[in-house]
C-alpha cells in the first residue's frame, strides 16, 4: 500500500487540498532518492484558504513577537553583524 493511501485514510479531503506526493525525476544532487535521479517529492500548499475552497472557520491572527523577544533577537543579529 502506498504512503499516500495510508495517510489519506487519516486526513481525507483536507490532505488532498494541502499536501501532494509525487514520484518521478529528481535532482541529481539529491542523494536521498531511492535511485539515482529518481525519487519522491512532497509539496505543501500553505496559502490562506477561501470559503469557496471549503474553509469555513475564521483564519488565525498573524503571530507577532513581543517587544522583549524582538529586542533580544535584534541584539543577536547585531552581534553576528547581520
Amino acid at each position: 500500500m502506498s504512503a499516500l493511501l495510508t495517510v489519506d485514510r487519516f486526513f481525507g479531503d483536507l490532505l488532498k487540498l494541502d499536501i501532494q506526493f509525487t514520484l518521478g525525476p529528481a535532482d541529481s544532487l539529491d542523494h536521498s532518492t531511492r535511485l539515482p535521479n529518481y525519487g519522491s517529492n512532497m509539496r505543501i500548499e500553505a496559502t490562506r484558504k477561501w470559503k469557496a475552497e471549503g474553509f469555513e472557520r475564521p483564519w488565525p491572527s498573524i503571530i507577532e513577537m513581543d517587544r522583549a523577544t524582538k529586542a533580544k533577537v535584534d541584539a543577536i543579529w547585531a552581534k553576528l553583524g547581520l
